[in-house]
């Protein structure tokens, strides 16, 4: 059987410009919106404890997920095989990913935490290379660690540089074991959208990891009273769970099944600049030389990345499998 690789410049009577335009608006919105969360998290931390408001977050794009799920015309259920594997991702991305970044993030440095994050696109692209899912080019591979080098600069003049205490050293473990948490969720969750829709696999992932999540958020709300809540902790509760895990979940899977995990995860590279850029204007952070230098880095990696997923498709020649 003939595998074709070359890429079709007008496939399925689409331009690769109207291409490019459709999958990268998308994926810059979900961005906008994770950057933008950031202080958003921030500032709903202060009325709510970590967990409890993690669990309110997962309990609140999952009911949105499954209303829109059953608004689509869609029915919630799958078949008896695919039900564990579902529970898995969901454990996976929403259970296991939230669980060890609370806690890292809570042992370590800002600077540390926001560095090894961004290594998750590298781990999606060594684990796909290693699963045979899709392969980077050397401009790809190039891209990836010119945009790290890049984040160096930003996160560390953002943060004073790294701290490595003994604490610190858990956190970053632990930092780094929710990346790979991400990355393998990213990467199980892409097979099933060949049989179920984005937003489905989004509302059954997120209401598994919601309940797998029950018990770190129960422990953690013995002591919490919601009349201490103000109005603009419950709009952050609602933009943290309708948004950043409810509209842009359904974006991160529509990417994935469209464009791939490589070209999907390179955008959490963006992430950082944009929840650099909002804490610059709503807390009035100052950002250095430095710091802008690095963006340009980053944006320079980005865009090398990009060019190098296409480069590999425009000028591979076909082979057989």
């Amino acid at each position: 059987m003939k595998r074709e690789n070359n890429f079709d410049l007008k496939e399925n009577g689409e331009g690769l410009f109207s291409r490019w335009k459709k999958s990268d608006f998308y994926m810059l919105l979900a961005v906008f919106i994770w950057g933008i969360n950031l202080s958003v998290v921030k500032y709903a931390l202060t009325e709510f404890p970590a967990h409890f408001f993690n669990f309110l977050r997962l309990a609140g794009a999952s009911i949105f997920l499954l209303l829109l799920t059953m608004a689509e015309g869609e029915k919630l259920n799958v078949p008896p095989k695919a039900l564990f594997p579902l529970i898995l991702i969901g454990f996976l991305g929403n259970t296991l990913y939230q669980v060890f970044f609370i806690k890292g993030i809570s042992l370590t440095t800002a600077s540390n935490a926001s560095l090894i994050m961004t290594s998750s696109p590298l781990f999606i692209a060594l684990l796909s290379t290693l699963l045979r899912h899709e392969r980077l080019s050397p401009p790809g591979w190039i891209g990836l660690f010119v945009s790290l080098f890049g984040l160096y600069l930003v996160i560390t003049q953002r943060s004073g540089g790294f701290s490595l205490t003994s604490s610190s050293l858990r956190g970053d473990i632990l930092i780094l074991l929710a990346n790979l948490s991400w990355a393998a969720y990213t990467i199980y969750s892409r097979p099933f959208l060949q049989i179920i829709s984005p937003t489905k696999l989004a509302a059954l992932t997120m209401t598994a990891g919601m309940l797998l999540y029950f018990p770190f958020g129960l422990l953690d709300a013995k002591s919490f009273s919601f009349e201490t809540v103000s109005l603009r902790g419950w709009i952050a509760l609602i933009y943290s769970f309708g948004l950043a895990l409810g509209i842009s979940f359904v974006i991160w899977y529509k990417s994935l099944r469209s464009v791939g995990n490589s070209r999907t995860a390179i955008y959490s590279y963006l992430t950082p600049l944009v929840a650099i850029l909002t804490a610059h204007f709503t807390l009035k952070e100052r950002i250095s030389l430095v710091q802008g230098l690095g963006g340009l880095v980053v944006l320079f990696g980005f865009s090398l990345t990009r060019s190098g997923l296409w480069w590999r498709r425009w000028y591979k020649k076909p082979s057989s499998a």
